[in-house]
């Protein structure tokens, strides 16, 4: 009699999602996937900062596994993606396209990749990261002052400088860029994300007692820290200089409408030339 051992999988991916009925959707309906777990965002057993879900979204997820799964983790590689957002493991292309998708179709590729070794695909990099926007004729200071207020990318800076100050030229770079990793998709080697971890949630605390823990922010801005991080992501991946993989990715729409999530085609970006918004400082206007 032969025994055959058990593959190893060797990728463990964080499906966030904040809403109980999400999990009742077609998509996850009697959930069992190998590689991929849902994430409630609001999780609030172990050690959790379930009481900052309001500000800062994905990333409270983000802490419940740095602090619970990763210090026990078997798997190689962690991530981290949207209920909606995901990233491409087809490897379509490298240049972190965003591709919109009908639900019924994505539901037929999910399935093939659920309880697949996706690492096959990653080839030995420390960091796959999915989804790169390019803002067109706005760089992305010019575009945060935009579509968030102006003044929070130059309380990062000033945060950068008193504590970061080997980050500074990074994030003048980033700023000065017309392109960045978008929504959150990555995934990381489990020190290389432990490293990451250390480093966003010493920032995001520091920014926490430098605005009182967010007071007076409501409605979109609420989530403010999430939004800084969405950018801060590039700036620690420029500095530290490593080697990443880009991946294309998959934005999942109703079947109603195509445009019901506003994700900018890159083709609408570089068209759109009469949005370009006047930043508060000057240090980043092209």
């Amino acid at each position: 009699m032969f025994f055959f051992k058990r593959r190893k999988n060797n990728l463990k991916m964080f499906v966030a999602y904040h809403k109980d009925a999400v999990i009742t959707q077609d998509l996850f309906k009697d959930f069992r996937s190998e590689v991929f777990t849902l994430l409630n965002t609001s999780i609030n057993t172990g050690d959790n900062i379930a009481h900052k879900n309001p500000n800062y979204a994905e990333m409270s997820g983000w802490y419940w596994v740095w602090k619970n799964y990763l210090p026990t983790a078997q798997e190689d590689y962690i991530g981290f993606c949207h209920y909606r957002r995901f990233p491409d493991f087809n490897i379509r292309s490298n240049n972190g396209e965003c591709t919109q998708i009908k639900f019924k179709k994505f539901k037929k590729i999910f399935n093939r990749w659920k309880n697949q070794d996706l690492t096959k695909k990653f080839n030995g990099h420390d960091i796959i990261v999915a989804l790169k926007i390019n803002f067109g004729e706005q760089n992305v200071y010019e575009q945060f002052e935009e579509c968030c207020g102006e003044g929070h990318l130059d309380l990062a800076l000033e945060v950068i400088k008193d504590k970061y100050p080997e980050y500074e030229e990074a994030f003048h770079k980033v700023m000065n860029s017309h392109e960045m990793f978008y929504c959150l998709n990555f995934i990381m080697k489990k020190p290389v994300l432990n490293e990451f971890f250390e480093w966003i949630f010493d920032f995001c605390a520091e920014l926490d007692k430098r605005t009182n823990n967010w007071e007076g922010y409501s409605g979109y801005n609420i989530r403010m820290p999430a939004f800084l991080a969405e950018r801060l992501i590039s700036v620690w991946l420029d500095y530290n200089a490593r080697d990443v993989l880009l991946l294309p990715g998959y934005l999942i729409i109703n079947e109603t409408s195509k445009d019901n999530l506003k994700f900018p085609r890159q083709t609408e970006l570089e068209s759109d030339t009469g949005s370009a918004a006047v930043a508060q400082s000057n240090l980043y206007v092209a």
